[in-house]
C-alpha cells in the first residue's frame, strides 16, 4: 500500500494548516466551503460509486462461482472444501485490525485502498496458474487453490476497509443507504449475465483448464474497480491516531450501540457462514450441479439480489436500519431451512431468488448500521475491529458447518445454520428496538 498522504483533487486546492494570525471566523469559511464542495461531489461519487460495484460485480462473478467446484475438480476433500471458506475470514481477521490501524495513521486511505484493491485482484493470477498442466487430482494443487484464495482475503480485507471509511466521509448519512443501494441493483445486474456466460462457455469442460483465463479475465477487469475507487472525487479527513490497539478497543467497547451490534451479530455470523460450504458440498455431491448450473444458480441470486437492493433501500428509508438489519436477517433463516426439504437443481436455483433477495438486505444494512453505530472519531478502527470479532467467528463457522456433516447427515445439518441465524435475528431486533432511533451520524 502507499504510505504517502493523499494527493489533493485535480481543480481542488488542499486546504493548507491555519496560520496562527488566521480568525476563527476565516477557518469556519474554509469549513462551510469544503463542505459545500463534498455536497457538490455527491452525485458523482454515488455514479463512481455504483460503477466500482459493477466492475467488483464482474470481477467475482468471473471467479467465485467456480471455486468451490474447481476445488473438488482438483480432489479436494471435504476438509479442504470447509477451508476455502474458512480460511478468507482468518486473513480477515489477521489483516483487518493491522490495517484500520495503519490506515488510521493516515489522513486519507483512498488511495492506498486503491492498492489493495488492485493487489487483490492480480493475485487471481495465481490461481490461473494452478490450472495450467492440471491433468487429473494432484495432492498440491488443491491445497494451492486454497492458500491463494486466503491470500487474496489479506488485501482485499484492507480494501474494503478503505472503502467502508472513504465512503462514509463522501456522502451525507442520509445519502449512504441509497447510494448502496444503487451500487447494490447495478452489481447485481452486472453479476447475472458474466457468469451464465462463463458457465455456457465452459459447459463441456470435464477438467479445470477453463478456469484458467475466467481467472485472468476477472484479474483484469478488477484493475479497473480500482481505478474507480482511486477516482472518488475528494478526499475526507481521518483523524490521525497511533495509540496501541488495546487502548482503542476498550474505548470503543465502551460505546454501548456499538458493543450490542457486535455481539447481537455472531450468531447470525456464525449460522451464516457455517452454511455456505454445506451449500456447495449439497449442489455439486447430492444435486450434482454442473459448471452451467453453478453459473446459472450466481446468476439468479444475482438478478434477485438486484430486486431485493431496489426493495430493501426504499424499506429502510421507511423504518430505518436498526430495524431493517434484522427483518432481513430474520428473512435469510428460509434459505438453509429450504434445504432441509432436500431441493433437487430446479429448487436450488429457486431457492437462490430467496438467496438474493433476502442477502441483499443483510448485505446492504450490517454496513449501514455499522456506520450508524461506529463513533465518527474511531471510524475506522471501529470497523476494522467489528471485521475483525466477526471474521473470527467466520472462521469457525464453515470449519464447524463440514465436521457437522459427518455426524448429521444431509440435509437434516441444515437445521443447525437456520437455527444460529433466526437467533441473531431476534437478537439484533431485540437490540435495535432498545436502541431507538439511531443518532446522527457524522
Amino acid at each position: 500500500m502507499n504510505a504517502a498522504p493523499e494527493a489533493p483533487v485535480p481543480g481542488r486546492r488542499p486546504v493548507p494548516a491555519p496560520a496562527a494570525r488566521e480568525t476563527a471566523g476565516a477557518a469556519s469559511d474554509t469549513s462551510r466551503s469544503d463542505a459545500a464542495a463534498y455536497l457538490r461531489d455527491e452525485p458523482a461519487n454515488v455514479r463512481i460509486n455504483a460503477l466500482g460495484g459493477a466492475l467488483q460485480s464482474v470481477s467475482l462473478n468471473l471467479s467465485n462461482p467456480f471455486l468451490g467446484i474447481d476445488l473438488i475438480r482438483l480432489g479436494g476433500a471435504g476438509w479442504e472444501v470447509g477451508l476455502l471458506s474458512a480460511l478468507p475470514p482468518l486473513g480477515q481477521t489477521l489483516s483487518t485490525l493491522a490495517g484500520a490501524r495503519w490506515l488510521s495513521a493516515r489522513h486519507s486511505p483512498k488511495r492506498a485502498g486503491a492498492a489493495m484493491f488492485a493487489a487483490a485482484r492480480l493475485l487471481l493470477l495465481g490461481l490461473a496458474a494452478i490450472q495450467l498442466g492440471a491433468h487429473g487430482a494432484s495432492a498440491w494443487r488443491p491445497l494451492a487453490l486454497v492458500a491463494v484464495v486466503a491470500l487474496i482475503s489479506l488485501p482485499a480485507a484492507v480494501g474494503n476497509l478503505s472503502w467502508q471509511a472513504v465512503l462514509t466521509g463522501l456522502l451525507r448519512p442520509a445519502a449512504r443507504a441509497p447510494a448502496l443501494a444503487v451500487r447494490g441493483v447495478l452489481a447485481s445486474l452486472a453479476g447475472v449475465v458474466v457468469p451464465l456466460a462463463a458457465g455456457f462457455l465452459s459447459r463441456h469442460s470435464s477438467g479445470t483448464g477453463a478456469y484458467t483465463w475466467l481467472y485472468v479475465l476477472a484479474a483484469v477487469v478488477g484493475l479497473g474497480e480500482a481505478a474507480a475507487f482511486l477516482s472518488l472525487r475528494g478526499s475526507p479527513p481521518v483523524a490521525a491516531r497511533r495509540e496501541p490497539v488495546l487502548p482503542a478497543a476498550r474505548r470503543l467497547w465502551a460505546e454501548r450501540p456499538y458493543r450490542a451490534y457486535t455481539l447481537c451479530c455472531l450468531p447470525f455470523y456464525l449460522g451464516w457462514l457455517m452454511a455456505w460450504p454445506l451449500f456447495t458440498t449439497y449442489q455439486v455431491r447430492v444435486a450434482h450441479a454442473t459448471n452451467l448450473w453453478m453459473a446459472g444458480f450466481a446468476a439468479v441470486n444475482s438478478l434477485a439480489a438486484a430486486a431485493g437492493n431496489a426493495l430493501w433501500g426504499r424499506a429502510g428509508g421507511r423504518i430505518g436500519a436498526r430495524l431493517a438489519l434484522p427483518a432481513a436477517c430474520l428473512l435469510l433463516t428460509a434459505v438453509p431451512l429450504e434445504y432441509v426439504l432436500a431441493p433437487g437443481l430446479w429448487g436450488i436455483a429457486a431457492n437462490n431468488v430467496l438467496g438474493g433477495v433476502f442477502g441483499a438486505g443483510v448485505n446492504l444494512y450490517l454496513l449501514v448500521r455499522l456506520m450508524e453505530v461506529a463513533p465518527p472519531a474511531d471510524r475506522v478502527v471501529a470497523m476494522g475491529m467489528a471485521s475483525t470479532v466477526l471474521g473470527a467467528v467466520g472462521v469457525a463457522g464453515p470449519m464447524l458447518g463440514m465436521a457437522l456433516v459427518r455426524v448429521v447427515p444431509m440435509p437434516e445439518v441444515f437445521w443447525i445454520p437456520a437455527a444460529l441465524r433466526l437467533t441473531g435475528a431476534l437478537a439484533l431486533g431485540a437490540a435495535g428496538i432498545a436502541a431507538g432511533p439511531a443518532r446522527a451520524p457524522a
